[in-house]
């Protein structure tokens, strides 16, 4: 009888012990690589999360302007006029977001609003009548998603 063999194989009483001890090391490591791909993946999410690429007013002007010419219909002169007044819009709405942060608070509601009044009194003067009520029914609607999310710079 072969006294090693027995001792390496199923008759030694350590051997099950062992063959735990492989298995808990081999676990113990998935954890902690597991937990590290987790741990970086979140660190990357966070730090994408805080660079989020703020559009500049040309940007948000020229999305505006792709997004209302074709349903108002707008001729070349129209478009012109159009595209300064948003750029004024959005200019004063940057600026309304420094002032605010610089100050430490956020912009109140009638500020918005006044800038907003002034842009739809300018739209009044280019617009047609149904270009207008078009505007204000269907596409301003449209367009506050976009301003919503991008209104922080």
């Amino acid at each position: 009888m072969n006294f090693k063999k027995g001792l390496t194989t199923l008759g030694n009483p350590f051997y099950f012990i062992t063959l735990f001890l492989k298995f808990q090391k081999r676990t113990f490591m998935k954890t902690k690589i597991t937990a590290l791909l987790t741990l970086i993946f979140l660190a990357s999410a966070t730090i994408y999360a805080q660079n989020i690429h703020r559009r500049t007013v040309a940007e948000k002007v020229k999305k505006t302007m792709d997004m209302i010419k074709t349903p108002l219909k707008l001729d070349p002169s129209q478009a012109g006029r159009t595209d300064s007044v948003f750029t004024e819009f959005y200019q004063a709405l940057y600026q309304l977001n420094v002032d605010a942060k610089a100050s430490g608070g956020s912009p109140g509601r009638s500020a918005f609003e006044k800038i907003l009044n002034a842009r739809d009194e300018k739209l009044k003067v280019i617009f047609t009548a149904d270009q207008y009520s078009g505007f204000k029914n269907g596409v301003e609607d449209l367009l506050r998603p976009y301003w919503q999310s991008h209104e922080g710079n």
